[in-house]
């Protein structure tokens, strides 16, 4: 457990609340701030270890000063006691459902609870109605070894069924050891495949045909040609999963491996690293950018390289994570350390 989880407890209830509000730029600075105090690993006992943090403003410290002193922050006493905003997070906490329809779910068809929404489930969207039937289920974490299991039969699956060069892997905080995960995400590539053809792109559609085929999806929230998202269960005694499918082209499998297994924090790092060497990194490939040196070596002492916004050039072809984390000048990184 995290040295400092009471602090982070109460923060994401916080940013929890403004996500629920739609209130987007408190939520992700909540977030920065979140993932900020929990890469320091030692317990915050005075708030100058973490005034000088980045994504730490003033009124955050005042925030963690108040928890620190008093054990609890009545920000989070406010939002956790108020029926309104309970009920709001409740409703955008199933798929389908926004701060704006929920807002007008509580305040206009004064609905309450999961209960209320499934009596007026005539006043839902069809991906709503899908959320709602599936609502108590996927409120349920999903444990590290259920997820392994998960993982050990797609493979089993995929490979008889398919292809077996196919390469299947669970991403986000599961990939970097967290004990559960809110959903399941998968990443799929193939070694012959390649983001200047989009035949490869036949592979998803195949893929979600045969876990149909096996009952192991079960029902279909969006299918594209590069991403799945519904639901599955491993079996009838186990809870409903949500289940997110991207393919990715071999080409720029690594960078999306290392995009979504994240933490957003660790990408930040990893963007501004690149950037220094007059690179640009996303989810699609590592860049170089036109007119600027790209560096094996630490830059200058204070140069910053090319601006965020800066247009990019040639991709650059990368066979693994850690070609990312040498080209940009930093040591390779394994998954669980990722979130410290």
């Amino acid at each position: 457990m995290n040295p400092n989880h009471r602090i982070i407890d109460t923060l994401t209830h916080i940013a929890d609340s403004y996500r629920s509000q739609g209130v987007p730029y408190k939520y992700k600075a909540y977030r920065t701030a979140i993932d900020a105090i929990r890469s320091l690993g030692t317990q915050i006992t005075d708030v100058s270890q973490i005034s000088s943090l980045p994504g730490i403003g003033k009124a955050m410290v005042d925030k963690v000063r108040e928890i620190l002193a008093t054990g609890a922050l009545q920000q989070e006493k406010d939002v956790m006691s108020d029926p309104i905003t309970q009920a709001i997070q409740t409703f955008t906490s199933i798929h389908g459902i926004g701060p704006v329809l929920a807002k007008k779910l509580v305040h206009e068809n004064a609905l309450r609870t999961i209960d209320d929404l499934e009596a007026s489930s005539h006043l839902l969207p069809p991906q709503a109605r899908l959320g709602l039937k599936y609502a108590k289920d996927t409120a349920l974490r999903v444990p590290y070894d259920e997820i392994e299991d998960h993982l050990t039969y797609l493979k089993k699956v995929v490979a008889k069924l398919v292809d077996p060069m196919l390469q299947i892997c669970v991403c986000g905080s599961h990939r970097r050891g967290g004990a559960t995960s809110g959903d399941i995400d998968v990443l799929i590539t193939h070694p012959s495949s390649s983001s200047d053809s989009g035949s490869e792109y036949v592979f998803l559609h195949v893929i979600v045909g045969v876990l149909r085929d096996v009952g192991y999806i079960i029902d279909v929230l969006a299918e594209g040609t590069s991403k799945f998202m519904g639901y599955s269960r491993l079996n009838p005694s186990l809870p409903v999963r949500r289940l997110d499918m991207r393919w990715m082209p071999y080409d720029v499998f690594f960078p999306a491996l290392l995009y979504f297994t994240g933490s957003d924090m660790f990408n930040i790092t990893m963007r501004v690293e690149a950037l220094r060497r007059g690179y640009s990194l996303n989810e699609y490939g590592l860049y170089e950018i036109p007119g600027y040196e790209h560096l094996h070596h630490a830059p200058a002492k204070g140069a910053e390289g090319p601006p965020a916004g800066a247009a990019k050039g040639k991709r650059v072809f990368v066979d693994s994570e850690k070609a990312i984390f040498d080209l940009v000048g930093m040591t390779y990184v394994q998954p669980p350390q990722r979130s410290k």
